[in-house]
């Protein structure tokens, strides 16, 4: 998955010439793929599985496919088809001549909708394509009729390992039955993509501009460029409002530079970008602007980097003056109020993300709040209900008391005991039937005794 979509992929590009990247690199790259699609309004989003942090990216569309029906189930949906061709099909599972059966199968063109999901592969390490199609009716289309929707240069090749390209499996979100195509196939259909995206983006121009401070005056430089970075070399505009002067730097020219400051090539590009651009601090990067005496009135810009109270210089450019500076302050001008109008829709953008997230924060907090209420309910409910269980089994226990306690009078009337034992007896029975006397409720709003209660067993 490739998005030329300014700065913010410019260190995904690396990662983004093989299809095999990590989750979160993934997850950066749908971001951007995001803001592009919504500039465009191609109807790609963002769905977040509920209860999880993992989430696709979805899109729906319409299109034309090949269906399958027989004859007798064609009905409502027969003034869609565009096209129609008729298969005869013969089945004869002995080897009699009784004859064989003839099945007469429609195959016919109508709409059907799209619905694609783009989920990352832990075990593959590859985005992975997962679709379903259906028609109008709603008529989930089989493996065969999604095969029948192929191109037909592409549909021989790839049935001599059907299993290999488009099979169907289970969701692994959704937990729902979907088409895939196999994560082993993704680089060999994205390496095209990939090619042009990557050769799109070396063409694709990039123009910064930013205000610098020399000898105590305020000018604006413009820096042009292709490709990823400066090491393919830029070109550099210089105006003070008044006048303006242009200059060149090429790729072996940036290359020579660094190799005469002993420093790498990556690390010396980063440095000169954040001079040029003005993406580095301000403090750290001075410029000198030194006029050459003769007829073309050419000047040198030099850019140094500052370390504490050590400076060196990153580089030079010679820059000649341009005869009429009215069309690079326009220039600068244009440049100034397309960039304005590029962060104003990015805000924008922004804006309704935001709105989104407050809303589904807003659902989160109230069905959190309903969750809450719920189990209030329901722990209330459980005790009222444990509560009257409780007393029920009191009341049989008392019961069971009270016919013990009959029991043992009709027994003593034959037998002959003891006064002591006898005041023991009763002693111990009273306490009990105290304690099994009042219901739970009941043994609440007594107030509390000197010993410490005890819970219910």
């Amino acid at each position: 998955m490739v998005v030329g979509v300014g700065d913010g992929v410019r260190g995904t590009h690396r990662e983004m010439s093989s299809c095999f990247l990590d989750e979160e690199t993934f997850c950066q790259c749908c971001q951007l793929f995001l803001q592009h699609s919504h500039s465009l309004c191609d109807g790609w989003s963002w769905q977040q599985v509920k209860g999880s942090e993992e989430g696709y990216l979805r899109k729906t569309t319409l299109g034309t496919g090949r269906t399958r029906c027989n004859q007798d189930q064609q009905g409502t949906s027969s003034d869609q088809h565009q096209e129609r061709t008729f298969s005869l099909s013969f089945h004869d599972d002995d080897d009699d001549d009784d004859g064989a059966v003839c099945c007469i199968q429609e195959e016919s063109s109508s709409v059907v909708q799209y619905e694609y999901h783009i989920l990352y592969s832990c075990s593959y390490q590859t985005p992975v394509l997962y679709f379903r199609a259906s028609t109008l009716e709603g008529r989930s289309l089989c493996l065969e009729e999604v095969w029948d929707s192929v191109h037909p240069n592409y549909r021989q090749r790839l049935q001599h390992r059907p299993w290999d390209t488009i099979t169907q499996q289970e969701h692994p979100l959704l937990g729902q039955s979907f088409f895939v195509l196999h994560p082993c196939r993704t680089e060999e259909f994205m390496k095209p993509v990939l090619k042009a995206a990557l050769e799109e983006h070396r063409c694709e121009m990039h123009v910064t501009v930013r205000e610098v401070r020399i000898s105590s005056e305020s000018y604006f430089l413009r820096v042009e460029w292709r490709g990823q970075d400066l090491g393919s070399g830029f070109l550099l505009r210089l105006t003070d409002g008044q006048n303006a002067w242009r200059g060149e730097v090429s790729e072996d020219a940036v290359r020579e530079e660094a190799e005469e400051l002993e420093m790498q090539t990556d690390r010396y590009i980063q440095d000169l970008q954040q001079a040029l651009t003005g993406t580095g601090p301000s403090t750290d990067y001075s410029f000198t602007l030194t006029y050459n005496p003769g007829p073309m009135a050419n000047m040198t810009l030099a850019y140094e980097k500052v370390q504490r109270d050590i400076s060196f210089c990153l580089g030079s450019v010679l820059l000649g003056k341009i005869p009429e500076p009215v069309e690079e302050v326009r220039a600068l001008l244009t440049h100034g109020l397309e960039r304005g109008t590029a962060l104003q829709n990015h805000n924008h953008l922004l804006k309704e993300e935001n709105h989104r997230l407050k809303q589904e924060l807003q659902h989160i907090n109230a069905e959190l709040q309903r969750f809450v209420s719920g189990k209030e309910t329901l722990e209330s409910e459980l005790y009222s209900r444990f509560t009257l269980v409780l007393n029920e089994k009191k009341a049989k226990i008392r019961s069971l008391q009270k016919n013990l306690t009959q029991l043992q009078e009709t027994r003593k009337e034959g037998e002959s005991s003891s006064p002591a034992k006898g005041t023991k007896k009763t002693t111990v029975q009273t306490r009990e039937e105290d304690e099994y006397e009042a219901s739970t409720d009941e043994e609440q709003s007594q107030p509390a005794s000197i010993e410490p209660s005890q819970g219910i067993v």
